[in-house]
């Protein structure tokens, strides 16, 4: 077996490896943001359950039809407009 030879075969092991890393790097971050994604339905599920047994219908019926990042845009605007119409229920004044 010629230098040249040895040589290419080291680079392509050396190829070989780095794919298999990445492979396994990509592998864990998409299970690891599946599994925060099945936690974040899980909490948002839980509020939902929450808000039906304390007999928020309104708020509850907003969740089944809109996902977490709509409810919390829409509730972030509603909360800002009664703030402006309500300064004393600003409870985080500084």
């Amino acid at each position: 077996m010629s230098d040249l030879e040895a040589l290419m075969w080291v680079y392509s092991t050396i190829a070989q490896t780095l794919g298999a890393i990445v492979a396994v790097v990509g592998m864990l971050t998409v299970y690891k943001l599946d599994r925060v994604g099945n936690s974040i339905e899980r909490i948002f599920n839980g509020i939902r359950e929450f808000l039906d047994r304390h007999g928020f219908g309104n708020i509850r019926n907003q969740l089944y039809t809109m996902g977490p990042k709509e409810w919390q845009k829409n509730y972030k605007t509603t909360y800002s407009k009664n703030l402006k119409d309500n300064p004393e229920l600003n409870t985080l004044k500084a």
